[in-house]
């Protein structure tokens, strides 16, 4: 049987012994068919060997074909619609690949080569920290300048011109017995006993025990002022002194201070009741002077009435607490017999005391402790 070999307007080849029109694309020949004569029952190669070389013949053309066929269909695609389309599909695999997030996979080392690992869910922790609280940022605090006064008020030429006040030195508290030491020098300075007498030496221990808080040291100093014993004669200065005594533990100062009442010092005119007051309140301390001066009060009617017994009585209590006035006052009562019966007896005894007790001497009474 002849093959007539034909070629379409695609450029397909096929056989046209049955149809002239091409088998793969449908299109008419373009081309006279080309007759091939072939014995009955073989190919146009003859025989066999032509059959068996007439396949691989075939197939290098419908490769061919398939080719072609490609090479139009993508030289179609690209121009038009088709360039606009993969420009789309470009963009839309690199939109997609930006908005996906990108899985790793990983591979642990018990699964096997080539085994996709699906990421696992993200799973609370057991105990999830607690949020840190970061403190709030500290400001470096800057001291503020000190801000002048709206008015400054002027300096008087007075406070201008005041010195510093001198710094007050404390008192310094010694003991009793060095106190009393000191107290009994001065005594005898005073008095010549034992020294040679000086008042202003005697001055001196007084004032150091009395610094050092002696208050028997002050009611001496109230006595020295009372006296003018090698100073002027002070009756404010005096009260002073008897008012630290007082204050200080030594109620027997009751007595000078009842004295400077008594005799008009302490306010310019004699309080003679104020004064026995302050007697009693030193006589009941153990003060002999105040003894005598409140039977001396008794016995001259001052600030009270008349009592010559009162008067006795106080006197010899006075004498008995060592009073040399007081025994010179019996002395007194006795020769005179007043408010009793004369007794020289009694008269040369009181006087013999008195006298030993210093009364002759013209020296004050010394407050004894």
């Amino acid at each position: 049987m002849t093959k007539k070999l034909l070629r379409c307007i695609d450029g397909h080849v096929f056989d046209g012994s049955q149809s002239t029109r091409c088998p793969i694309c449908g299109a008419d020949a373009a081309t006279p068919p080309a007759s091939t004569s072939a014995p009955q029952g073989g190919s146009s190669s003859g025989g066999p060997e032509g059959a068996s070389r007439g396949s691989p013949m075939r197939v290098v053309v419908f490769a061919f074909a398939a080719v072609v066929v490609v090479v139009a269909v993508v030289y179609i695609s690209r121009s038009g619609g088709g360039h606009q389309s993969q420009t789309s599909s470009a963009g839309t695999a690199v939109a997609a690949h930006v908005s996906q997030p990108q899985v790793v996979h990983t591979q642990s080392p018990q699964t096997p080569a080539g085994t996709a690992v699906k990421p696992a869910a993200a799973q609370p922790p057991a105990n999830p920290p607690k949020a840190a609280v970061l403190p709030a940022p500290q400001t470096e605090q800057v001291p503020s300048m000190p801000q002048a006064p709206a008015s400054v008020p002027p300096v008087s030429n007075a406070a201008a011109a005041t010195p510093p006040a001198t710094p007050v030195r404390p008192k310094i508290h010694l003991s009793r017995a060095i106190r009393d030491s000191m107290v009994k020098k001065g005594i005898a300075f005073a008095t010549g006993h034992g020294e040679m007498p000086n008042d202003e030496t005697a001055l001196y221990w007084f004032k150091k025990a009395a610094a050092g808080g002696s208050p028997w040291a002050m009611n001496i100093l109230g006595w020295v002022y009372v006296q003018g014993m090698g100073v002027e004669p002070n009756a404010d200065t005096a009260k002073s002194w008897f008012e630290k005594s007082i204050k200080s533990g030594d109620a027997s100062a009751n007595y000078g201070l009842g004295m400077l009442y008594d005799n008009g010092q302490a306010t310019g005119v004699a309080h003679p009741t104020r004064a026995m007051a302050l007697y009693r309140k030193a006589a009941a301390a153990g003060s002999a002077n105040a003894m005598y001066a409140l039977g001396n009060h008794y016995l001259n009617g001052f600030g009270v009435t008349k009592n010559y017994r009162k008067a006795f009585n106080w006197f010899s209590k006075g004498a008995k607490a060592g009073s040399a006035t007081a025994m010179a006052a019996l002395g007194s009562m006795y020769m005179n017999g007043t408010g009793i019966a004369k007794n020289m007896n009694a008269v040369m005894y009181w006087n013999q005391l008195a006298i030993k007790a210093g009364y002759t001497s013209g020296l004050p009474e010394i407050p004894h402790h």
